[in-house]
């Protein structure tokens, strides 16, 4: 699919488009894989907010990623999932691998009603990165500008750890708590 983000106030856009193929299959009732590759476009364009503005455009970016994963269902009420997606970016002339891991619990009738639990981390390199910077405009809600950048040759590409933990709980069909927790740290490749 092709996406398109726009900034409020700096006319600053960023493209994407992507085209992937995916084979999901399942060996047996408890083990269940996907596979698939994915072509991705990454450019941006920055236009100063005045009429004889000139835009600045980046070099579009290519990543080709490879992606896997295993699911394991080793009881009716627990999944395991185990994954890896592998980034090559053309400009960097590297490969970026990104594995992750999520445990899945839950069961549809039980003494306190349905309910379910996961827990996932992941490690994500960011191709394309938003910032935030000053902006003196009063149109500008947080008094910052969203500036979009792709991370071409000249840049370091940042790593994200992510983990993520959600639980529902269903005592009664009108009634039902819920809590996710979510947690982020980034450092530099």
């Amino acid at each position: 699919g092709a996406s398109e983000t726009t900034t409020l106030h700096t006319l600053n856009r960023a493209f994407h488009s992507s085209l992937d193929a995916r084979l999901d299959f399942a060996l047996n009732d408890d083990i269940r894989s996907e596979f698939g590759m994915t072509y991705e476009r990454l450019s941006t364009r920055l236009t100063a907010p005045t009429p004889s503005a000139q835009s600045i455009t980046r070099v579009p970016i290519r990543l080709l990623a490879g992606f896997g994963s295993l699911r394991l269902s080793p009881t009716p009420i627990v999944e395991a999932e185990l994954g890896v997606r592998i980034v090559y970016a053309t400009s960097h002339r590297r490969f970026y691998p990104d594995p992750h891991v999520t445990l899945r619990m839950g069961q549809a009738q039980s003494l306190v009603g349905p309910w379910a639990a996961r827990i996932g981390f992941g490690t994500f390199h960011q191709h394309l990165l938003a910032n935030r910077t000053p902006s003196y405009s009063p149109a500008s809600p947080f008094g910052t500008d969203l500036v979009w950048t792709v991370l071409d040759t000249s840049l370091q590409i940042p790593t994200a750890g992510h983990l993520a933990a959600e639980m529902r709980l269903e005592p009664l069909s009108w009634l039902a708590f819920q809590a996710d927790g979510y947690y982020r740290t980034q450092r530099r490749a």
